[in-house]
């Protein structure tokens, strides 16, 4: 009788401590599934909020490239005085352009710094040469760099110092007085393009 009272209460005490092995097991795995799905979200706002920053900065770019244009088409002149290979910072609502040696704009378009360099004589805006006789090569074009740049928590090196404006988006375009046309032959000269003239 004792024997098996005995073996009653090992049996007892055995279940007991596989239901808190089964409950311990339970638990690790019901925190590591809600530990992977937090970092999955997480991961996922991160990269919705990265990609939503993009797109602002590129639109921003676009608005700065079109600046360029206008200032291109309006006044041909102000715009090829302009010196290449210097920044000039384009500020939201601005309606100039403001030269300046830092490094970048600062933040001059909410949180992103927006920035323009022109180069003159660059191979990316190199005309394709026309066929034979050809007359003289218009270079008039300047390449256009639009940078819009920012930081955030990701621009951190690994002694955890911030690395400063880490992401960028610029957009290149070659702009040019397109009012200038070559006129057929070998010693031909550059001339305006006629304006057309209204008939009454």
């Amino acid at each position: 009788m004792g024997g098996l009272i005995c073996n009653n209460m090992k049996k007892k005490y055995f279940m007991q401590g596989q239901t808190i092995i089964e409950v311990l097991v339970a638990l690790t795995t019901a925190v590591v599934i809600v530990s992977a799905i937090t970092i999955a979200v997480i991961t996922s706002l991160r990269n919705v909020e990265y990609s939503r920053t993009q797109n602002t900065a590129t639109r921003y770019a676009q608005e700065g490239m079109e600046f360029m244009r206008f200032l291109r088409d309006s006044n041909f002149s102000k715009f090829a005085v302009l010196t290449a290979n210097t920044r000039y910072c384009l500020a939201k609502g601005e309606t100039s352009l403001t030269a300046t040696n830092a490094s970048d704009c600062g933040d001059n378009v909410d949180y992103f710094s927006r920035s323009i360099v022109m180069e003159d004589n660059s191979e990316y805006c190199a005309a394709i040469p026309p066929p034979a006789p050809n007359p003289p090569s218009l270079n008039t074009s300047r390449k256009v760099i639009v940078l819009v740049s920012w930081t955030d928590n990701k621009c951190i090196d690994d002694q955890g110092e911030s690395t400063g404006r880490c992401h960028k988006a610029s957009l290149v375009s070659c702009l040019s007085d397109y009012t200038v046309v070559s006129t057929p032959g070998i010693n031909a000269a550059n001339t305006p393009t006629p304006t057309p003239t209204t008939i009454p």
